[in-house]
């Protein structure tokens, strides 16, 4: 019988939890320093809906392509494939010492409509090898395959 992430994760309060041998997040904290250059790249997606990484600092502000500024992106599967190597390079300044990440999906309802929503149902990361981490989206599945991605300092 396949297990609600949400519910697991809400007796957790959004800490890790242990799924058979994985450790499931909904969010991740990578080390930066004051300045930093990180780069995101588009592995792979294999989902009905259309997935995205989004990045957050608390303080401070993140470039992408030395023109936008701030402190949240969400970056959409469609526009990560429209750059070269899948791959985006984001600059920033912080005094957390650390940044967030999450997946997100786009999903339509019944009703039609369409809702952008992360840390709902299935949606969990399991993290990788060399910052990469594969994610599910709210679809109760747990084939961890929707949205692969990569984090990285550079």
């Amino acid at each position: 019988m396949l297990v609600n992430f949400s519910d697991l994760f809400l007796k957790s309060k959004g800490e890790p939890i242990q799924y058979g041998k994985k450790t499931l997040l909904l969010i991740d904290h990578f080390p930066v320093e004051n300045e930093f250059q990180i780069m995101l790249k588009l592995i792979s997606t294999n989902s009905d809906w259309k997935q995205a990484v989004q990045i957050a600092i608390n303080s401070g502000s993140m470039t992408v392509d030395g023109v936008i500024k701030r402190k949240r992106f969400r970056f959409w599967e469609d526009d990560l494939r429209q750059e070269p190597d899948q791959t985006i390079i984001i600059h920033g300044k912080t005094k957390d010492k650390y940044l967030s990440f999450w997946n997100t999906y786009e999903r339509y309802y019944g009703d039609g409509q369409k809702v952008i929503e992360s840390w709902t149902m299935n949606a969990a990361m399991i993290k990788g090898e060399d910052g990469v981490y594969y994610c599910n989206d709210a679809q109760m599945n747990d084939d961890f395959h929707d949205l692969i991605f990569q984090i990285k300092a550079i």
